[in-house]
């Protein structure tokens, strides 16, 4: 792993690149954006392959074989690129739910577990991220003091994704929070059908109220340029 991700940040300047994944079923790029509907959307888009089947981990580290961390030009010009994106404090919130304490209940190690993942952030987060009893909040702020560059898709920030939607000349960009609507009007846009299991929440607040409060200030420091680019507001008011 310590390999893999020195190998990436020579290359693309990170150790978890932005991933084209095109399909030409649909006539679509889509720019995977972890934490945000990615399993569905790539299960509908490659279908030949089951997550059910495979189990989440090893369905996404099957299909990494698709991804492209670059569009050579001109190719799937007339494609629609599209991602979907999520409010950073709700995004960081589900991914220690999955990766930590999912992890640390009965199921398989996550990417955390790593020993490359453990010693970044031992090194810069000042933290064991595999203790058991890891609290949302220590995970947040250990996550918020790691540079960008550094940090695995799951916590990284959303804006790369987000360009590299946007550069294209067709381009599709829709909010979690309103996964069914804008799958619909990206629907209406492209060839694509009906998205299977919506397991969209709207637990934006849920999310921000389970944040320490000073977990969520360096949260919002940290992810600010996602939180005015993607159109949300800073979560901190006056009784925080």
């Amino acid at each position: 792993m310590f390999a893999h991700y020195c190998r990436q940040l020579l290359r693309h300047g990170r150790i978890d690149p932005v991933e084209y994944y095109v399909c030409d079923r649909y006539r679509v790029v889509y720019v995977e954006n972890a934490k945000v509907a990615c399993t569905a959307i790539k299960q509908l888009l490659f279908p030949e392959m089951s997550y059910r089947e495979l189990g989440q981990d090893a369905f996404h580290q099957a299909l990494r074989a698709k991804a492209r961390f670059a569009l050579p030009e001109g190719a799937a010009g007339d494609y629609l690129h599209f991602s979907f994106f999520r409010e950073p404090a709700a995004r960081l919130t589900s991914c220690y739910r999955d990766k930590i304490r999912g992890a640390a209940a009965d199921r398989a190690p996550s990417i955390y577990h790593t020993r490359a993942q453990r010693m970044i952030f031992r090194l810069f987060g000042g933290i064991d991220v595999t203790r058991p009893e890891l609290e949302l909040g220590d995970f947040a702020i250990a996550a918020s003091r790691i540079p960008d560059r550094l940090r695995d898709r799951h916590i990284m920030s959303q804006a790369p994704i987000h360009h590299a939607v946007k550069q294209a000349s067709r381009s599709f960009v829709g909010l979690y929070e309103n996964l069914a609507t804008d799958w619909n009007l990206l629907a209406g846009q492209s060839e694509l059908p009906p998205l299977p299991q919506l397991n969209s929440s709207n637990a934006t607040d849920d999310a921000v109220l389970a944040m320490p409060g000073p977990a969520l200030t360096c949260l919002c420091t940290t992810y600010a340029h996602d939180y005015a680019l993607l159109g949300y507001d800073l979560p901190i008011g006056p009784e925080r």
